[in-house]
């Protein structure tokens, strides 16, 4: 009788082990080639030149990329909804 209860105990041991290392090797394999995460505190995008004329009215602006910081508690639900249904149908 108590030999069964240590194999139960061991098949269960070990099945936790196995559990462990799959964690363990999924958080490696999806993890490593991601940024460091006080790069992603401090980002600071790009930003443009703004040229005004005369009368301080917007001329033009030289920028590669048009960006517009937005809190997330601005975005409203909706919208986010609306991303992550378009870009991926998967991630609920």
């Amino acid at each position: 009788m108590l030999s069964a209860v240590y194999r139960i105990l061991l098949g269960i041991s070990i099945c936790l082990g196995m559990i462990f290392c799959a964690v363990v090797a999924l958080f490696y394999y999806f993890g490593h080639d991601l940024p460091n995460h006080e790069f992603l505190q401090n980002y600071r995008p790009p930003e443009g030149s703004r040229i005004y004329n005369a009368n301080y009215n917007l001329y033009r602006e030289l920028v590669s990329e048009y960006r517009i910081f937005v809190p997330i508690h601005e975005i409203p639900p909706r919208l986010i909804k609306s991303f992550l249904a378009a870009e991926d149908k998967n991630f609920y």
